[in-house]
């Protein structure tokens, strides 16, 4: 009978640990910071009582700053969008050379302070970059004020004659007259209605002014929706004096139907004058039937001084002032030194003729006494010394001393040559800025014709321009540059999840690039859109740092919801900061609810 083989001794299974602890010290954590958020939350919707929080939203500053918030937001939303959607496809489906240096500087703006990018917003629209933009877009203004009729018939015309070309294709066979007949139409409907806005004059009552050269008018009244105060500008030239341009206008402008007439005098930042002046005159009324309330002119005289000589002469003062600066410093000290050198030798000179005088105890307590005037002579010659920073720890003998006397004469020397010349180039800068006074230059003069009305110093002469800082404007882009890196970030990140292969077979069935993006890529990237929308909307509504340096904090003028906070803590009315961000924590909390509802469900925001 076979034995049976032996069985394996019975092995011990592992013990699974228990996943308690690890999901309790988890959940632990996870609860902390989400009780944090709700306390946070709930703190802040107890601090006020409704009663205070519909106070607060109906003071008109407020009203603003909501209105502002909510325009900018928007705006910056759709031009987050506008930028990052090419720019995360690019960076998605493509590689080329420097493609991981412009990825580091897409994320400059998320890395950076706030404050740091709105300084540098501030420092680059005070450039000379910035003033050249400006000067670009106050004529392209300019052009549009003055051409407002004719495009305006241009783009009907040009909307009509494309519908035409629609509908016709198939009756008008023959193109060139389906697209002929629609042309010719729209060159002599702008013609028609373009040309007295695109050659304006001056009204009939206007003079000709001798010895000024006319230049370029134009008629700025075309706003179709309201009267504009502003009915002309022009542009003239003169060569003279500006007492002869002032004569020439007066003489032109003399007579029963004018009056008014009145010259002022311009200065500049620096409270001098800058050669710029101001002359006013108004239209009587019952003079013109068009204006039966009369209208007021005001011509502007700017003198055509010699810039780059005026930017040399400028900075060759400042290197003479630079290079003067320490001389005078200098030779003010050492002319100390020698005074206290020449005070320590009468000192001496008095001390030996008492010492040779008598020895009584009177005596010896003068003797005492100059002593100490010679230490305290001798500790301030010392400090002396070491500002100069001299080795020598006093000047003693009489050789070292009739140096230090030729050495002043050699500074002073130095510096009454050097402040001769400083003289000399500032006579030569006020004479080539006050060169407008007594020589004849060319002026350039504009003019603008205007209704009568009571209005504030700035319609005097409209401003042509779109200012950037501290407006309007400012409030925007310092919204974008932070808000478009996020933008910028969650769509490459969009493009990257979505599958290459339905854009290639797109492109294997005749689409070019563009249309695959469009018809393809673009309708399975809406997710994304919405994510990058939602999240540059968020982003705006909170940014305060780049607001506060670039556009500031005005009231009613470019204050949006976080700088309505600021205002209010800085004013120790902590319920309307309160009030304030309780709004901006709606807001984002109803647009984030709306996202969500419609559409991101499936991804993180």
């Amino acid at each position: 009978m076979s034995r049976s083989p032996a069985s394996p001794p019975p092995v011990d299974e592992p013990r699974v640990a228990s996943e308690i602890p690890f999901y309790a010290s988890f959940g632990f954590i996870s609860g902390c910071y989400i009780l944090m958020i709700l306390a946070m939350l709930f703190a802040e919707a107890t601090y006020t009582s409704p009663a205070e929080f519909f106070a607060f939203l109906d003071k008109p500053e407020v009203v603003y700053s909501i209105q502002l918030s909510l325009l900018s937001c928007a705006l910056t939303t759709v031009l987050a969008l506008w930028v990052a959607v090419p720019i995360g496809y690019l960076m998605s489906r493509h590689n080329f050379l420097g493609k991981s240096a412009v990825d580091a500087v897409l994320d400059v703006p998320i890395v950076l302070p706030p404050l740091v990018i709105g300084l540098c917003l501030l420092i680059l629209f005070s450039s000379s970059f910035s003033a050249s933009v400006e000067a670009w877009l106050k004529q392209c203004e300019l052009f549009l004020a003055g051409h407002l009729v004719p495009l305006v018939v241009l783009a009907v015309c040009l909307s009509a004659s494309s519908v035409f070309c629609i509908l016709m294709r198939n009756r008008i066979l023959d193109p060139r007259i389906r697209f002929g007949l629609p042309a010719v139409v729209t060159l002599l409907a702008v013609v028609l209605a373009g040309y007295p806005h695109v050659a304006p004059r001056f009204p009939a009552w206007f003079p000709t002014i001798a010895q000024f050269e006319a230049g370029r008018v134009t008629h700025r009244d075309q706003s179709p929706l309201r009267t504009s105060r502003h009915l002309y500008s022009g542009e003239f030239t003169f060569t003279g004096t500006v007492n002869d341009a002032v004569g020439t206008l007066e003489k032109a402008f003399t007579g029963d139907a004018f009056g008014d007439f009145r010259t002022v005098r311009k200065t500049g930042l620096d409270g001098l004058e800058n050669g710029e002046h101001r002359v006013l005159v108004a239209l009587k009324p019952g003079v013109d039937s068009d204006y039966p309330d009369g209208c007021d002119m005001a011509f502007r005289l700017v003198p055509q001084r010699d810039a780059v000589a005026i930017t040399k002469l400028e900075r060759s003062l400042d290197d003479k002032e630079r290079e003067l600066a320490p001389l005078r410093k200098l030779f003010a000290k050492r002319e100390r030194r020698v005074a206290l050198n020449e005070e320590l030798d009468v000192v001496r000179r008095r001390m030996e003729s008492i010492r040779g005088a008598s020895e009584s105890a009177a005596v010896k307590q003068q003797l005492l006494d100059l002593r100490r005037e010679v230490d305290a002579v001798q500790r301030t010659m010392i400090l002396v010394q070491a500002e100069l920073d001299d080795t020598q720890a006093g000047v003693s003998t009489v050789d070292t001393a009739l140096q230090e006397k030729r050495t002043l004469a050699d500074l002073g020397e130095q510096r009454d040559r050097l402040e001769r010349e400083t003289a000399e180039l500032s006579n030569q800068l006020d004479k080539a800025r006050n060169a407008w006074q007594t020589d004849s230059l060319r002026w350039d003069v504009e003019v603008d014709v205007m209704r009568p009305k009571a209005v504030s110093k700035a319609d005097i002469v409209p401003r042509l321009s779109f200012p950037v800082t501290y407006e309007i404007p400012a409030v925007i882009l310092a919204q974008f540059m932070v808000a478009c890196a996020f933008a910028v970030r969650t769509m490459r990140v969009t493009f990257d999840q979505i599958p290459q292969r339905c854009e290639q077979v797109a492109l294997t069935l005749g689409c070019n690039h563009g249309q695959a993006f469009w018809r393809v890529v673009l309708p399975q990237a809406h997710r994304g859109m919405l994510a990058a929308g939602t999240l540059a909307w968020a982003r705006s509504l909170g940014e305060f740092g780049p607001i506060l340096i670039f556009a500031g904090s005005t009231r009613r003028k470019t204050e949006v919801l976080p700088t309505t906070v600021f205002l209010e803590l800085n004013t120790g009315n902590l319920a309307g900061a309160a009030s304030a961000s309780m709004i901006i924590i709606a807001a984002a909390m109803i647009v984030l609810i709306l996202a969500r509802r419609f559409g991101l469900r499936g991804m993180a925001v």
